[in-house]
């Protein structure tokens, strides 16, 4: 299983180069953001109670992405 990630440590993660890549999952009720990290280990994206964030397509998704994208490479870490 893999581990879990909020949204807002994801930025943290792009912004320092950390994440390798994104993936979007279909599942049973929307899709799925994994995110690949270092060598071997992917994050799932949660909501702040844990739950599994769904999108409902994937539309959704990228524009959640694109805004955490460009959140990143704004910070003063990038």
């Amino acid at each position: 299983m893999s581990q879990t990630v909020q949204l807002a440590t994801a930025r943290e993660l792009a912004s320092t180069g950390s994440v390798r890549d994104t993936l979007l999952v279909g599942q049973r009720g929307g899709y799925a953001v994994l995110f690949k990290i270092g060598v071997g280990q992917q994050r799932a994206l949660v909501t702040k109670e844990g739950a599994p964030r769904l999108f409902a397509g994937i539309d959704a998704a990228a524009r959640v992405l694109r805004a955490a994208a460009a959140d990143a490479a704004n910070s003063p870490a990038a």
